[in-house]
């Protein structure tokens, strides 16, 4: 939620924001500080659980909060935790005692630090290799190979690929020009 609000602090052109209607409504109402309370009804960890688990960055655990796998999970985490943990509000936020408000240079600095329309470097790279490990598991394979496939209509457009570009590459003779991703346009 803070890490919501910081990116709305610096820019309200983020799409795809959970809670950014809520964000925003608080942001407006508000001059000095900023309320620090969900924005949302349904847990992050509600919404996240699934993909974070398809990908081996997380595990389910006896008691269903979602632990970090070691192999990406920690790696992921520890990354970020670099870059955050530098930030005061974070440290605030771990506390015994949180903070019910922030000032908006507070979450300036926290949005600045973790826009996730600008993702640091190593922090692409540890997601990248969750999103596409060295080592997949069998059952990744498919998605492996339709990221890859995507990833690689992206370098050759030099921008976003379409869902229709995908679909043109598939059916067309030489397909992704793959060996290894080749099978994806199959199906």
């Amino acid at each position: 939620m803070q890490n919501l609000l910081g990116n709305l602090s610096r820019g309200r052109d983020i799409y795809g924001l959970i809670g950014a209607d809520e964000g925003v409504v608080r942001l407006d109402a508000s001059n000095a500080t900023v309320k620090l309370s969900a924005l949302v009804k349904t847990p992050a960890t509600t919404v996240y659980a699934g993909p974070s688990d398809q990908l081996g960055v997380s595990w389910v655990r006896d008691d269903k909060v979602p632990g970090l796998s070691s192999e990406r999970g920690k790696r992921l985490a520890l990354v970020v935790e670099e870059t955050l943990g530098k930030i005061p509000l974070v440290e605030k936020i771990f506390t015994n005692h949180p903070p019910g408000e922030a000032n908006r240079d507070e979450l300036d600095e926290l949005g600045e630090a973790s826009r996730i329309d600008r993702i640091p470097e190593i922090e692409r790279e540890a997601l990248l290799a969750a999103v596409i490990p060295e080592k997949p598991l069998a059952r990744e394979r498919a998605r492996i190979g339709t990221y890859a496939a995507l990833l690689l209509l992206a370098k050759q457009k030099g921008n976003m690929p379409a869902e229709a570009d995908l679909f043109d590459a598939a059916c067309s003779f030489k397909r992704f020009g793959e060996p290894l991703l080749d099978p994806v346009a199959d199906g």
